[in-house]
C-alpha cells in the first residue's frame, strides 16, 4: 500500500519532498528548479538524527 500524502505543498503550488533529489557523493539536494541544498549540520533532537541543509 503507497504511503499517504499529507502535505499540501502540492495544492499549494510548491515543491513536496519527493520533487527534490538526493546525491549522496556531494550530500546535497537539488530542487526542480536546480537550486541546491547543501549539508550545514547534524543535531539530536528528542532523542532523532536530524541532518540540516541550507540553501
Amino acid at each position: 500500500m503507497p504511503k499517504p500524502l499529507t502535505s499540501n505543498s502540492k495544492a499549494e503550488g510548491r515543491f513536496d519532498k519527493r520533487d527534490f533529489t538526493y546525491d549522496a557523493d556531494k550530500n546535497e539536494y537539488r530542487c526542480p528548479a536546480g537550486q541546491i541544498a547543501i549539508h550545514r549540520f547534524t543535531a539530536e533532537e528528542r532523542g532523532k538524527t536530524m541532518h540540516k541543509y541550507w540553501p
